[in-house]
């Protein structure tokens, strides 16, 4: 008879989930300093991207799409610099403790920061004639 809180043998071909998890908290903590701007910066770039799409391919802007949120925050406009501010702020704080997870919240925070400044002001500014960088949705209509 087996006892039923024994962890049945594993059939699986990959990695199990837990194990997965360990290899990128491992990978996550082994990176330097160029590894984490690197790849910061792809996650910026990626991040653009995605921006480029909704904004061109689309037509979604954020005074129109968003400014439900204005609710919430009393119609100050939160970018998503702002986010990464406050995640660089973490990272800066957990750098001694944990390394992955500094790592990981310092290319969330270059990813966010980069995404916002290059898409106001090295996209948004040349191609539309407005940085449209507001601290505050503007009422319409």
């Amino acid at each position: 008879m087996t006892n039923r809180f024994e962890t049945p043998p594993s059939h699986s071909v990959g990695p199990t989930t837990s194990s997965l998890m360990q290899q990128i908290v491992t990978l996550a903590s082994q990176l330097n300093f160029a590894d984490v701007v690197i790849s910061g910066i792809a996650l910026a770039l990626l991040m653009e991207a995605i921006t480029l799409g909704l904004r061109f391919g689309y037509g979604l802007t954020a005074n129109r799409h968003t400014a439900i949120l204005g609710r919430v925050t009393r119609d100050i406009r939160v970018h998503h610099g702002y986010v990464g501010l406050l995640a660089g702020f973490f990272a800066w704080g957990t750098s001694c403790w944990l390394q992955a997870l500094a790592n990981g919240l310092a290319i969330l925070a270059m990813g966010l920061v980069l995404s916002d400044v290059v898409h106001h002001f090295l996209v948004l500014w040349p191609l539309t004639g407005s940085h449209e960088f507001h601290l505050r949705y503007r009422r319409e209509g």
